[in-house]
């Protein structure tokens, strides 16, 4: 999504993960915009990545929610059917296709620089150097982020999915979830478990 030369970075934005709400700090430090959506693009391979994660049961409940607040609105599938499918977006985006981050860092033996997680957004930013260094120019977006970015995103949505996320499982669609999304809760940290209690 954007890159900067003057910090030597990359700034990937991988789908369902805040990219949109995200892309207003790295517009605000004039990093580049290679207008690629949110392809993994690499500059340079030396330079480190900035790459936004989620919780995966909290992104497959994002990827469902497309069906009636994004490109298919006219979709009927409820959440089991949506998770019991092999064919959804979210479980196609496996090790060496488009959009998966972990086996392109590998791949190209880069470095991150910084995970920045959905349920710590503003924290996690705060935690990088030149974040820190231009806080007077990224202010306005981190407010935005930490106070109005998801009460904003919600207003979209339609009455069945505006949930908390713990609201859409029971023990077997979350076994699922883990069964095909294993390498992101172990590459990013995020606990068996932790469908019982998130928002």
């Amino acid at each position: 999504m954007f890159f900067s030369e003057q910090y030597k970075v990359h700034w990937w934005g991988p789908p369902r993960i805040a990219s949109r709400a995200l892309s207003g700090i790295p517009k605000a430090l004039n990093f580049t915009n290679n207008e690629d959506g949110h392809s993994l693009t690499i500059i340079n391979p030396e330079w480190g990545v900035i790459l936004p994660v989620r919780n995966p049961y909290s992104r497959a409940v994002s990827w469902w929610n497309l069906r009636f607040n994004g490109m298919q609105r006219d979709s009927d599938i409820s959440f089991e059917d949506f998770i019991k499918s092999p064919n959804n977006e979210y479980f196609n985006i496996t090790p060496g296709r488009a959009w998966e981050p972990i086996s392109t860092i590998e791949k190209n033996n880069l470095k991150v620089k910084k995970l920045i997680r959905y349920e710590f957004l503003v924290q996690d930013l705060m935690e990088i150097d030149f974040i820190q260094d231009n806080f007077d120019k990224v202010s306005r977006e981190l407010f935005y982020l930490k106070y109005d970015a998801r009460k904003e995103y919600r207003k979209e949505y339609v009455e069945r999915t505006n949930f908390p996320v713990h609201h859409f499982y029971n023990q077997e669609l979350a076994d699922i979830v883990w069964e095909n999304r294993q390498f992101e809760f172990k590459e990013w940290g995020y606990e068996k478990d932790s469908w019982k209690y998130l928002l």
